[in-house]
């Protein structure tokens, strides 16, 4: 008999905001329920996006808790933890999709292994790269300094400093760990009745480990096993949050140092950890600053080159080395603060020209203003004021201008464009192509991919691309960004296998699923938090020119 026959299981999933994630989630729990009995428990985190009503009449199985206000993670866990009355517990995030084989098999796992108390699957992320949370370390005074610090990204490779996602380690090795993420917890019922749910001084981040490190004081082990395979579209409830993240995160890490740091950890850990956060906070900041202070920087320098070449047509000298800098320094300020006031750093896109000519004409009234009136004996001449307005009436809006123009250029459209292809050729994916063709402009369709053992109805109206054999090289050659998986022709096993394939390609990946194809069009329009830095473009160009 399989060790998941006759086997229940409580499921904890804490929602907000994100209802269509939640009802592929169900979806997928029914289809891994095959010899399990499941009690479904949602504890809705007072979302405002009609969750609780919108599955409820869909899933009339699963037990809801509405709450009236947001009262974090771990609350929210704890009460539905008090609601479970099975053998094993799962705590699973919404925005998860879990393949037909990973209760069955971890549940195995766990009968073989009764000094386990915790295990997770190898979780992947919507482009198909492994989700580095699902097997950490115990963050010591060491291991929580090198990952804020950054010394774990500079060095993923050595042990020494990437002990806290164990990136020196494959990620198809099963392997003990020391914490997990919230996103996927099995334990056996009897590890959470000895040591309890989550601690509730953890509002979001810290509250997961924190539960992790009572456990293996417990003495019990922790497992990453991944044989199994899950999708976690990592972030999509916290994105939905009005709560600074960044400040969360570093918060917990210092709450979970103070209750579990001792002895020589608690002297020198807790300050090593101060530093690592205080280097961070200022990375993050000065990112920022930089981030936002180009524009300024692009004004400062042709507001000083249009007062220079001002000098030089009145006077011939480029740079009048008799004239005090600090006036020029002044100058460039007061021109600098003049763009701000008028919105030339925070209008839209397209107002931005014209608000930086009203900020270049009123710069240069104010300052003939004091030429003429005020300071006329130590300020520029008339003429070079004259001229110097003139040319900052050309050079601010300007560079605004061709900026926005070089947006709008068919190019710049083409690596903003997104390039799809649907995998499936069933009558859902049809559909759904057809209507991402129709209603979603930032897309364009490419084909479809026929699964192995799909046979394609004489009435479907579209010649495949080919089958998901070829799915890497129709990827390259047709410069797919999107891939979206039909489940009308394949279960959540193939399509995770699949989506860890393209992984290295870089492509995103959604699931869209026909047991609930009125949540597939809305899942076209969510922010899936696809990176613009310059990689993602330069990763973009490669793929439009075939470098």
């Amino acid at each position: 008999m399989c060790a998941a026959q006759n086997t229940t299981i409580s499921v904890v999933i804490v929602n907000y905001n994100v209802r269509y994630l939640l009802e592929q989630c169900l979806h997928s729990l029914r289809r891994s329920s095959d010899g399990i009995t499941l009690q479904v428990i949602v504890v809705d985190n007072a979302s405002t996006d009609g969750s609780v009503g919108y599955l409820r009449e869909r899933f009339s199985e699963v037990e809801f808790i509405q709450l009236e206000e947001n009262i974090g993670f771990a609350k929210a866990n704890n009460i539905g933890l008090k609601k479970c009355t099975s053998e094993f517990i799962l705590i699973l995030n919404p925005d998860t999709v879990i393949g037909e084989d990973t209760l069955p098999t971890l549940i195995r796992f766990l009968r073989e292994n009764p000094r386990c108390g915790l295990v997770t699957p190898k979780l992947i992320r919507k482009d198909g790269a492994l989700d580095m949370a699902c097997r950490r370390s115990l963050p010591t005074p060491w291991v929580a300094f090198t990952r804020i610090s950054g010394l774990s990204h500079l060095f993923p490779s050595t042990k020494f400093f990437a002990q806290y996602n164990l990136t020196y380690l494959d990620e198809n090795q099963p392997t003990r760990i020391g914490a997990m993420t919230g996103a996927f917890m099995l334990m056996p019922a009897e590890v959470y009745q000895k040591v309890g749910g989550f601690d509730e001084t953890f509002f979001m981040y810290g509250e997961d480990i924190d539960l992790c490190a009572r456990i293996a004081d417990a003495g019990y082990e922790l497992h990453y096993r991944p044989e199994v395979t899950s999708i976690h579209y990592r972030g999509e409830s916290t994105r939905r949050s009005s709560l600074d993240k960044t400040k969360a995160f570093y918060g917990a890490m210092l709450l979970f140092a103070r209750k579990h740091y001792r002895g020589w950890a608690r002297g020198y850990g807790l300050p090593l950890l101060k530093t690592g956060i205080l280097l961070a906070k200022w990375g993050v900041r000065i990112w920022e600053i930089a981030i936002s202070v180009w524009p300024l920087i692009v004004d400062a320098v042709l507001t000083a080159i249009a007062i220079n070449l001002g000098q030089l047509i009145r006077w011939g000298i480029w740079l009048n080395l008799t004239n005090d800098y600090r006036i020029l320094i002044a100058t460039v300020i007061l021109v600098v603060l003049t763009l701000a006031a008028t919105g030339a750093y925070s209008a839209t896109e397209r107002q931005l020209p014209k608000s930086a000519l009203k900020g270049a004409i009123f710069a240069g009234f104010v300052s003939g203003s004091f030429t003429f009136y005020l300071l006329p004996k130590v300020m520029f001449t008339r003429a070079v004021v004259l001229i110097s307005t003139a040319l900052w009436c050309i050079f601010l809006p300007g560079w605004r201008y061709l900026l926005f123009k070089a947006g709008q250029t068919r190019f710049a459209r083409g690596l903003r464009r997104r390039t799809a292809i649907i995998v499936g050729t069933d009558e859902f994916a049809k559909l759904m192509g057809e209507q991402l063709v129709r209603e979603q402009r930032e897309y364009e369709l490419a084909g479809f991919v026929r699964y192995r053992k799909e046979v394609v109805n004489s009435n479907f109206g579209y010649d495949p691309l080919g089958t998901i054999d070829e799915l890497e090289r129709i990827v390259e050659t047709e410069r797919v960004s999107d891939v979206f998986f039909s489940t009308g022709g394949a279960s959540y096993i193939e399509i995770v296998t699949l989506a860890n394939r393209l992984a290295p390609q870089g492509v995103h990946f959604k699931v869209l699923s026909a047991d609930a194809p009125g949540s597939a069009l809305p899942l076209f329009g969510v922010d899936w938090q696809t990176p613009m830095g310059w990689r993602a473009s330069w990763r973009r160009v490669q793929r439009r020119w075939r470098m």
